[in-house]
């Protein structure tokens, strides 16, 4: 568990990082009053985003080195280099929930919030399942893929939404 819970609080951070945004890109989503109007957010909102992953995904490399750095300081940190699989998983899942952060916030904007509590419906029971099938034959990290697999879906059903809303908008 210990194993799972280090992974879990490194992957952490980009959950931080998503709620900071949802914070900052609803305020200006709701200002759009057009579907035009929302169709240019979402563009560069995104355009914005992947300027934002590139270094979001550096932990993703740099975090064994730096736990093997470490362990040359001092030799007990070597214990939470199995922790890092668990890390890169989560964190993986962590980019995909931000990345789904325009959509989320122009399906806000457009008064659809309740799509959202519908994929995450959906996405629970792909996390119950998930979970099922996957924790006794991999252990944590089958527990980090379940999480992964939620969000991979939450994701896609969302950006799927949203954009045929938008598309059918004109």
């Amino acid at each position: 568990a210990g194993q799972y819970s280090f992974g879990s609080d490194l992957a952490g951070g980009v959950t931080m990082v998503s709620e900071a945004l949802m914070m900052v890109l609803l305020p200006k989503a709701s200002s759009k009053k057009t579907s035009l109007e929302l169709k240019r957010f979402v563009r560069k909102a995104y355009k914005s985003m992947a300027i934002l992953l590139i270094p979001l995904t550096l932990p993703l490399f740099l975090a064994k080195p730096f736990i093997l750095l470490l362990g040359h300081v001092k030799s007990s940190y070597l214990q939470y280099l199995p922790s890092l699989e668990v890390f890169v998983i989560l964190y993986v899942g962590g980019l995909f929930a931000l990345a789904v952060m325009p959509m989320r916030t122009v399906l806000y904007a457009m008064g659809r919030p309740q799509i959202e509590t519908y994929m995450e419906i959906i996405a629970a029971c792909f996390i119950i399942c998930g979970s099922i099938l996957l924790i006794p034959k991999y252990g944590f990290n089958g527990a980090a893929m379940a999480v992964l697999i939620q969000r991979v879906i939450s994701f896609a059903a969302l950006m799927g939404y949203g954009l045929s809303v938008l598309g059918r908008q004109g």
